[in-house]
């Protein structure tokens, strides 16, 4: 049994087993929607309001959620790049290993 187990080991970490698998990244999605629009109650072309308390703290988190989700994808967007250009490098180091 014990030479199985270490035939096993030998096998996997033999040269053939040790080639690198390039791994494709996903690019995230991007968030759906528009930033949120002012509530009836507030006049954008002067910056004034008729609006209650709780509507403006409303919106107010609505903007702030939106920025947050923007922000989240972004943070993906740049990790994918990172992710892209890693699988590039994998891809020509695959390229290249014939020549070698």
């Amino acid at each position: 049994m014990r030479i199985c187990s270490l035939l096993s080991t030998v096998v996997l970490l033999s040269p053939l087993q040790a080639q690198a698998f390039c791994s494709e990244p996903i690019a995230p999605s991007p968030p759906w929607g528009d930033p949120p629009s002012a509530p009836y109650c507030y006049n954008e072309w002067d910056k004034t309001h008729t609006c209650e308390s709780w509507e403006i703290d409303s919106w107010i988190d609505e903007i702030n959620s939106f920025i947050d989700e923007m922000a989240t994808y972004a943070d993906e967007a740049q990790d994918f790049a990172s992710y892209a250009v890693d699988f590039a490098n994998c891809r020509i180091r695959e390229a290249k290993e014939p020549l070698q």
